[in-house]
């Protein structure tokens, strides 16, 4: 504490700081506010009171404790000559006796005093539960609170803590603790406006995430981690993103295009749309979404969900051009001297010779076939064992009932997958078995076939 009078006269002058905002400190501020002294109050917790505050009575006239200091934290809180500190700590005192200076460091209570009307509705809805330090750890308290009912100053405060170990694994820092704990109270539409804070292909990361955050999970430590991922995807089944209302953007009159519409470029484009920028996406092929479209396959990521998330990005004033390629219709200087002030490059590292096919990786052993093939038959080899896997579907296809079939090949082995998820175990066995058969007769393949037909208990196999 530091006091500084004028050298001559009778007016007091300066000002005083007092570090601590207990019973001894308030009292200290009030007589010295009244004294005529600018006060300043420091005082670590968001509210002052200090141990009193949590004391039932006093000793040793038994008296309550609260009755004795409500009315000294409310005067020390109306008081014109003492500024409150909250939140706050006395890092270092320097100088000389009577002229002193101290460096505070105060943290943000998040929440505007002057705002804060105290009704306590953000302390309702807030999903996270902490102990509270106020009733020793007794009892829990929201992340969103107030001290004690009497505190002063009387707004809430948001206690934020260091990042989750969830939070800080995750490659896209999207807010895992939060989310999962939204959806823990069924506030499904929440989570997925967190969700969307900082990843704008909620669906799609649910299905193909390989989740490092659930590595991290201390849950890890005393059973499993949360399964942090499948929750992701379940509130984005849960909720439509093309029915969350479009934010309100301010319209910007710069220009970016986008050169690809895989995760990159599409999230790249959902956040400067979220800016005001005008934005454009140029893709090579005829379907937006990149390697989300033709490299992962549709029973892990459905074509459906990749759809609607990129209309949910177009909702936002992006346009995303179709057939149009890097090179042969357009060129970055082109593109700069259309207006564009940016060029944004997310075309991705695959080659288009090493799969020519869209629909199936080539999963094959196909190194083997290829290792001695001289560099001009490498091409026509891979066109003849597409073709090849094209027919298998083909007949396949050809039964009753089968929409969707994949053929692999393995060496001398054979492999079709068909989807039919309504037939008994008997026809689907009577089905794999026809389909063998027949590949059997038309294409007189000379290795095993083995045919699977997936049903939505089980799968049935059938080889030959």
């Amino acid at each position: 504490m530091c006091a500084e009078k004028a050298g001559s006269g009778n007016g007091v002058v300066g000002s005083v700081l007092v570090a601590g905002g207990g019973i001894a400190g308030i009292q200290a501020a009030l007589d010295l506010a009244n004294s005529g002294y600018y006060v300043h109050l420091v005082e670590k917790s968001p509210a002052i009171g200090g141990v009193m505050a949590q004391l039932d009575k006093t000793f040793p006239t038994n008296d309550c404790s609260m009755c004795i200091i409500s009315p000294k934290l409310v005067e020390c809180g109306q008081h014109p000559n003492i500024n409150l500190l909250t939140c706050a700590a006395l890092e270092n005192v320097a100088g000389a006796q009577g002229r002193l200076q101290a460096t505070i460091r105060q943290q943000p209570r998040y929440i505007s005093l002057d705002k804060c009307t105290g009704c306590g509705d953000c302390a309702e809805v807030c999903p996270v539960s902490m102990p509270s330090e106020f009733d020793q750890g007794i009892g829990p308290r929201k992340a969103t609170y107030k001290p004690y009912a009497q505190a002063i100053p009387g707004g809430y405060v948001i206690d934020k803590r260091d990042l989750s170990p969830c939070t800080q694994a995750c490659p896209n820092h999207v807010n895992a603790h939060a989310y999962v704990a939204l959806i823990a109270q069924g506030k499904y539409r929440e989570a997925m406006e967190v969700i969307l804070r900082t990843l704008p292909l909620p669906g799609v990361i649910g299905r193909i995430c390989p989740h490092p955050c659930e590595t991290a999970c201390r849950r890890g430590e005393v059973d499993a981690p949360l399964s942090i991922c499948a929750l992701k995807r379940f509130v984005a089944d849960q909720v439509d993103i093309e029915e969350l209302p479009i934010p309100e953007i301010e319209k910007r009159q710069e220009k970016v295009a986008i050169i690809g519409s895989g995760p990159a470029g599409l999230t790249a484009a959902h956040f400067l749309a979220l800016e005001g920028y005008q934005v454009t996406v140029f893709e090579s092929r005829s379907a937006a979404g990149g390697m989300l479209r033709v490299g992962i396959p549709d029973y892990r990521l459905p074509p459906e969900v990749l759809d609607k998330e990129i209309r949910a990005i177009t909702r936002l004033g992006v346009e995303i051009k179709l057939d149009t390629a890097l090179g042969r219709d357009v060129s970055i200087d082109g593109l700069l001297s259309e207006g564009y002030k940016t060029v944004y490059l997310a075309i991705g590292a695959h080659h288009e010779d090493e799969s020519p096919r869209d629909v199936l990786p080539i999963l094959v052993q196909a190194s083997d076939a290829l290792s001695g093939a001289r560099p001009g038959a490498r091409r026509e080899m891979l066109a003849n064992y597409l073709k090849r896997l094209e027919n298998l579907e083909k007949i396949a296809k050809s039964f009753s009932g089968v929409e969707k079939s994949y053929a692999i090949q393995a060496g001398r082995e054979v492999r079709i997958i068909v989807d039919n998820h309504k037939v008994s175990d008997e026809v689907a066995t009577m089905l794999a078995r026809d389909i063998a058969k027949k590949v059997e007769s038309e294409l007189s393949y000379p290795g095993q076939i083995r045919v699977t037909v997936i049903r939505e208990t089980r799968a049935i196999e059938y080889a030959r």
